[in-house]
């Protein structure tokens, strides 16, 4: 279990995989949206590490899962 939060919005929890400086976030709860339309800052939690993160991209999937692209600003070793 991963936890996503934003700027100006209570966290959000799903599942991740991470790979290099690149992590991909799933959930089926987004509060808000219009929040993840744009790209922006945000703090993930994964593993019991936090990492600084910059939203790429967002899809909605047919089965309701949204998909978040985030990178790492400093990616692990």
């Amino acid at each position: 279990m991963a936890k996503l939060t934003f700027e100006g919005m209570p966290p959000i929890e799903g599942s991740a995989e991470a790979g290099g400086d690149y992590v991909r976030f799933r959930t089926d709860s987004l509060p808000d949206a219009d929040a993840v339309a744009e790209p922006r800052d945000g703090m993930i939690d994964l593993d019991g590490q936090s990492a600084k993160v910059f939203l790429e991209s967002a899809q909605t999937h047919d089965d309701g899962v949204i998909e978040l692209v985030l990178r790492r600003y400093s990616p692990s070793a």
